[in-house]
This record gives C-alpha cells, structure tokens and sequence, in this order.
C-alpha cells in the first residue's frame, strides 16, 4: 500500500489484546507505518467485533471521516 503512494492507512482487526497473532499483527502494522515514517494515528487502528453489522457500523464511521483513511486492509484469523 506504501509503495501505491498510501500514506493514511487504517487497520481494521477483531479484539486483540491478550490473542497473539492479533497482536503480532497490530505490532507489525505499527512497525511498518514506523519504518516508512508514516504518523501512527491511533484512530486508524479500528477494532471491531466480528458480526457484520458491527464491522459495517466501523467501516461507514471511519470513511466519514474528514481525514479519512486513504487505504484499508483487514487482519482476521
């Protein structure tokens, strides 16, 4: 995504604390934004539940946004 010319790039993931590939995954995001010296902007880590009208709640929030995301990916089991 970096490498698309991305420079807001949200993460959308389950609850993570305490489950290590979540967490893993959630480090590795915020590595990489670091190393591309990307701002980590706590806002764009959006967790959610898993039913959908949760992460569809999520979603439509995020890209009303003003300072919307200009990429997203999801990380899930």
């Amino acid at each position: 995504l970096v490498s698309l010319g991305h420079r807001r790039i949200a993460l959308l993931t389950l609850p993570y604390q305490g489950i290590s590939p979540r967490e893993e995954r959630v480090q590795g995001y915020k590595q990489a934004m670091a190393a591309h010296m990307l701002p980590a902007d706590p806002s764009l880590l959006v967790v959610t539940e898993a039913e959908e009208a949760c992460i569809a709640k999520r979603l439509l929030r995020l890209m009303e946004r003003k300072d919307k995301p200009s990429a997203l990916f999801g990380a899930n089991n």
